[in-house]
């Protein structure tokens, strides 16, 4: 079961469209891309500003269960 301090981390994929966006919002958006799971999250689009991903990435919490735990091994 994890608990505080554990080494167990979830990592969450959020996938979604953008609509709507104009030029300064697709400026905007390529301004904030990065590459990697971090606590803080990460967020990347594709080269035309239409698809994005947030990626993050939480500790497990000493209420997380066997289940909980699971997951995060996948």
């Amino acid at each position: 079961m994890p608990y505080e301090g554990s080494d167990v981390m979830f990592r969450v994929t959020i996938s979604g469209k953008f609509q709507g966006l104009d030029d300064a919002g697709r400026e905007a958006v390529r301004a904030a891309a990065g590459t990697a799971f971090t606590e803080a999250g990460t967020f990347t689009h594709d080269q035309s500003v239409s698809v994005f991903t947030f990626r993050c990435q939480v500790p497990a919490e000493p209420e997380d269960g066997d289940d909980e735990a699971a997951l995060g091994g996948r």
